[in-house]
């Protein structure tokens, strides 16, 4: 696969789904409500940001060529979880210093 086709399969989706997710959640309400119930999500922002994306790759790596599943449904689902992902992201660090 060359570079045009990686960025139409991951970039595209990610940034759709992190669009999306903003759309879904503008003021931050349901992802900090959200953080409340799970605050390894603000005491840990590094393992959401960095680890969680890395796991997801690797296990859903393993099952996709475990199951033979085609790369490019591989990097299209890899780019819509991460694009949900970074939009968590980029809410907690836009609202997290936020109180209710």
């Amino acid at each position: 696969m060359n570079v045009i086709s990686l960025i139409l399969l991951i970039g595209i989706p990610m940034a759709v789904m992190q669009a999306l997710y903003r759309l879904y959640d503008p003021q931050g309400d349901k992802t900090i409500a959200l953080s409340e119930k799970l605050p390894v999500l603000m005491g840990r922002k590094f393992l959401m940001q960095i680890v969680t994306p890395l796991l997801f790759i690797v296990v859903f790596g393993v099952i996709s060529v475990l199951l033979h599943i085609p790369i490019a449904v591989f990097y299209v689902v890899c780019g819509v979880v991460l694009g949900v992902i970074n939009g968590m992201a980029v809410t907690l660090m836009y609202f997290g210093d936020r109180t209710r």
